[in-house]
């Protein structure tokens, strides 16, 4: 997935991985720019269960998200600026 921002700047986001997950799931991050990002894990009625911010560097960067002590479940993952602009949402299953 590929986003642009209001500023110009792109970033390229691969699948979360591995999906399903038991604990960790992962997500891939190509940018042209140093930016803060949050990382966001809803539940399937909407409620913000986990927040984490992380700092991706030009080039590649992995951001994980630690879904172990969550419920077996559906969960979404979003990704969002300091602008809190959604740059990236995908589900993601919990076993």
């Amino acid at each position: 997935t590929v986003s642009q921002n209001n500023d110009g700047t792109q970033k390229a986001f691969s699948d979360l991985y591995p999906n399903p997950t038991t604990s960790i799931v992962k997500l891939d991050i190509e940018t042209d720019t140093e930016e803060e990002l949050t990382l966001q894990v809803y539940d399937i009625l909407g409620n913000l269960v986990a927040s984490e911010k992380h700092l991706v560097v030009v080039g590649t960067s992995t951001i994980d998200a630690n879904l172990e002590n969550l419920n077996n479940g559906m969960y979404f993952v979003r990704v969002v600026n300091k602008n809190s602009e959604s740059l990236f949402t995908q589900s993601v299953v919990k076993q």
